[in-house]
């Protein structure tokens, strides 16, 4: 059976473990620290609600396994063995996930007296209602591990017992005998040293907190709780939550010691209760501060990647869980809603940022895509039309880039691969272009040829030279290294050639027309002088009918009035006529031929350049 007295000692060693615990973690976790004292052996539970992520097991129990070093709790009186178990539970599971043992080192006797007071022997069964309301390791059997699948055996239930001695039955009896003579002196020893270890028990009971006269320290817990509350009320720091907890843990730590023997002891029990779940309270409190700092600080500098926002997300929402696990009775509620607002507000940002960067790196793994592809079909590109696609495919993608938002990890990679882009982007637009032109030249050469053919088929020679000579240019135009560039060079050769016939043909032409536009001047009168007929071959004059007829007549009249004159001048018009004709001759290169009103040939002239 385990006395009043070890239930205090055992419930100062849980604070002193928890309290180690909160101070030592690198993100503080509420963690509930209970002991229990089963057939010799120390049995230590740690629970956390289910709404946290607890440090590692290994972490919890090398922390548990220092302090225990550091206080090398005993239990003189008791059959503690210095054998310690280790155990890690969820709050509402019966079995524990994690468990280690570990063996303490005796403290030596010297060291016992340097020391506190050991603990007197009491053989009270009234065990304190706080120890009842607490402890769940008192009903365990000592096993390694323990088989936790049967009620009987698991020192984790629900249901909190406290601990009960054996019953008699298990306790083996032997007949008394009577004493030998020998024997006296030894039992007479051992009685003396027996009432001196009694004396020391009364005495030591006698001097505990509380147990004579009044009861400062609950006058004490009370002030330090009272001061805690105010605090509390009007804290605007995280460290004034820090100041009101340690008031709190002064609190609880003035009222432990009090004995069960004290008269004191019922008030001080129901106080210290309500510190330590005030104190608990307080705990989530700071829990959930350290993880706000955490995510504070992950925060700093945006922008991150989407894995840091959530990892910060995480941290916000296990300070919002702590904060909401805070009951409404507790002094730390107020301080905990007001920094709920908070939290859920920062989250909510947090989350607009996760998402940004979540879209942001959708928005960039699509240009990329893009991008592949624009690649792909920029290598396998051999028509216009192909061209055309790599490009259009290299501009919905440098697009795509510019959609992804500034303020966010992927708008930095976005910015670099428009830099890495550009090269192959213009290159596959020059190369479009290029194309574009080639395909525009290659096809106005071939109209401009279709329709000089055609005004050579009408004699439209000055036409046909000027569509020749376009034609020309635009074959030309065909840029080398584009897809018409090998089908434009025969046309440049066909259609120099061309633009030489036609031009030769416009100069024949405009050397005829000259001819009829001299004859036309020369054959002009009233009536009129002659007719002709021009070809490439020969020009043809008959003189006309009625302008013989006139010139005959002038000149008998001329003759029978004896008019010299008149006679001269008709001579005169004669070699007139002559010499244009034999001009219009040269001119053209053509020979020409003179004929009577009647068609009879007068005479035939040849330029010289013919002849």
């Amino acid at each position: 059976m385990e006395t009043a007295v070890h239930q205090d000692s055992l419930q100062v060693l849980a604070r002193q473990l928890q309290q180690h615990l909160q101070s030592e973690l690198a993100q503080p976790v509420p963690i509930q620290i209970q002991c229990a004292l089963k057939q010799g052996v120390l049995m230590i539970l740690g629970q956390h609600s289910p709404g946290i992520n607890p440090p590692t097991p290994q972490s919890v129990f090398t922390l548990l396994e220092q302090a225990l070093k550091s206080l090398q709790p005993d239990f003189s009186d008791s059959e503690f063995n210095y054998t310690v178990r280790l155990y890690l539970r969820v709050a509402g599971q019966k079995q524990p996930y994690a468990s280690h043992s570990l063996t303490l080192e005796p403290t030596a006797p010297a060291e016992l007296l340097e020391g506190d007071v050991a603990t007197p022997p009491n053989n009270s069964a009234n065990t304190s209602h706080n120890f009842e309301s607490t402890n769940a390791l008192l009903d365990a059997e000592i096993a390694d591990p323990p088989d936790l699948s049967d009620a009987e055996d698991n020192p984790f239930g629900s249901a909190i017992q406290p601990l009960t001695e054996p019953s008699d039955e298990l306790v083996p009896t032997r007949k008394p005998s009577k004493p030998d003579q020998r024997t006296r002196l030894p039992l007479l020893v051992a009685g003396a040293g027996v009432g001196l270890f009694a004396l020391a028990g009364v005495i030591y009971a006698l001097t505990r907190p509380c147990v004579i006269g009044g009861c400062p320290a609950i006058a004490t817990a009370q002030q330090l709780s009272q001061e805690s509350a105010k605090i509390l009320q009007a804290t605007k720091s995280g460290q004034e939550v820090l100041t009101a907890q340690q008031k709190l843990e002064t609190a609880t730590q003035a009222l432990a010691p009090i004995p069960a023997w004290s008269g004191h002891h019922g008030e001080a029990q129901t106080l210290l209760n309500t510190y330590q779940a005030q104190e608990q309270a307080i705990t989530q409190v700071v829990a959930a501060q350290n993880q706000a700092i955490a995510a504070a600080q992950k925060s700093q500098n945006p922008p991150h990647p989407l894995a840091d926002w959530t990892e910060i997300q995480k941290l916000w929402r296990g300070a919002i869980t702590q904060l909401e696990a805070v009951p409404k009775t507790s002094t730390a509620y107020p301080v905990a809603q007001k920094k709920l607002t908070e939290y859920r507000a920062n989250l909510v940002m947090t989350n607009k940022r996760a998402k940004l960067e979540q879209q942001a790196n959708a928005t960039l793994a699509k240009a990329k895509s893009t991008a592949q592809v624009a690649e792909a079909r920029q290598g396998i590109a051999q028509s216009l039309a192909s061209w055309q696609l790599a490009d259009a495919t290299w501009r919905m993608s440098t697009n795509t880039l510019r959609q992804v938002p500034r303020g966010t990890m992927a708008y930095q990679e976005a910015q670099q691969l428009l830099g890495e882009y550009q090269p192959k982007i213009l290159a596959a637009r020059d190369r479009k272009t290029k194309e574009q032109l080639s395909v525009n030249a290659y096809r106005q050469a071939v109209n401009l040829a279709r329709q000089a053919q055609s005004f050579e088929q009408q004699n439209q020679w000055s036409q046909a030279v000027a569509n020749w000579r376009d034609a020309l240019a635009a074959a030309k135009q065909v840029p080398t290294d584009s897809l018409f560039y090998n089908q434009a060079q025969p046309l440049i050769s066909s259609y120099g050639n061309s633009l030489t016939e036609a031009e030769n043909k416009l100069s024949l032409a405009n050397i005829l027309e000259g001819a009829r536009a001299d004859l036309r001047r020369t054959c002009a009168g009233s009536p009129r002088v002659c007719d002709f007929a021009v070809s490439l071959a020969l020009i043809r004059v008959q003189l006309n009918p009625d302008h013989v007829r006139k010139l005959v007549r002038t000149a008998i009249t001329a003759e029978a009035n004896g008019d010299i004159g008149t006679q001269v001048d008709v001579r005169d018009h004669i070699q007139t006529l002559e010499a244009a004709l034999e001009a219009i001759s040269e001119n053209a290169n053509i020979a020409i031929e003179l004929y009577d009103e009647n068609g009879s040939l007068l005479g035939r002239y040849v330029p010289s350049l013919a002849q």
